[in-house]
């Protein structure tokens, strides 16, 4: 694994990159991880793509990981910057094109990180092969403005930067609702204790949100869903989505049946939906996981590499 580093449009922080090369790459994946998390967390993905000559690449969003200057986890950006989340997802497109300029390009992109990956597609979906939306949903969209203009009003009271329980309680206080026997509080994340016991001794992992990054993220999941801004997608591009039907994100498969009935009503022509049986949300840390490694692994195939 190789790293790299690129300047975000806050024009303050340096994202960090990584880059897991492989001898006769066939195609490249780029990797959009999800909320309080790290796109080091996505190691055995890469090591299983490797072994099937697949580049990957992935940056720690702003206010996560290695990517975080003076501000807080969990803040992104200040207002005068727009989209700066899905700017910042090209940017790193455009590094490992740049490297790789002859080979098929996709994008993954998990919970948080596939909500930017669909707002990325408004703009930049000419600019790859496919996207892959992994633990993505359809969320109510009057219930996601609420949220946004609760953590703006918040924002005005206790500040930007405030990590807020009172929102972070609002958005995923019920999340465990229908698990028997939970241990934790983030039990509805993956049905394998060892994984959640691994995800909360990451100190990466799992921090407050601030009231900037409540706003953000309810601001991408709101666009991700619009019809006008949906029929910009290239037609002919393909997405796979993939989600457990155990996972309260998707509805346990509701909600991503109805997000990929969005695209399929907008004309898109390649739209695959697949669900895995009692998995949860982190998908690419569930028991099946080298079963799902192998299904991305085959659908990039099927679509481009010869």
């Amino acid at each position: 694994m190789e790293q790299f580093e690129l300047l975000s449009v806050d024009r303050k922080t340096w994202l960090k990159g990584y880059h897991w090369p492989c001898e006769d790459p066939r195609a490249v994946l780029q990797v959009s991880h999800g909320m309080a998390e790290h796109v080091l967390r996505y190691q055995p993905l890469a090591d299983y793509l490797n072994t099937q000559k697949i580049v990957m690449i992935g940056h720690d969003h702003l206010g996560h990981g290695a990517s975080i200057h003076e501000d807080p986890p969990g803040y992104f950006h200040d207002k005068s910057v727009k989209h700066g989340l899905v700017q910042d997802l090209y940017q790193v497109t455009q590094w490992g094109q740049t490297k790789y300029p002859d080979l098929p390009f996709f994008i993954l992109g998990h919970s948080m990180g596939s909500f930017i990956l669909r707002n990325y597609l408004y703009e930049f979906g000419e600019a790859i092969s496919g996207a892959i939306l992994v633990g993505t949903g359809q969320q109510p969209v009057w219930l996601t403005r609420f949220g946004q203009q609760s953590a703006k009003l918040l924002g005005k009271i206790q500040g930007e930067k405030h990590p807020s329980k009172l929102i972070d309680q609002l958005a995923f206080g019920n999340m465990n609702r229908k698990i028997r026997n939970k241990k934790t509080t983030k039990d509805w994340l993956v049905s394998l204790p060892e994984e959640v016991a691994v995800y909360l001794a990451d100190p990466n992992c799992g921090f407050l949100f601030t009231l900037n990054g409540y706003q953000e993220l309810f601001s991408l999941i709101i666009r991700a869903q619009e019809p006008e801004e949906i029929k910009k997608i290239p037609k002919e591009l393909p997405l796979l989505f993939l989600s457990g039907n155990a996972d309260p994100i998707g509805e346990f498969g509701k909600g991503v049946m109805k997000a990929a009935g969005t695209y399929q009503a907008a004309g898109m022509k390649q739209v695959t939906v697949r669900l895995y049986e009692k998995a949860r949300h982190e998908l690419l840390n569930e028991a099946q996981k080298l079963t799902i490694f192998h299904d991305i692994s085959k659908w990039m195939e099927n679509i481009s590499i010869k």
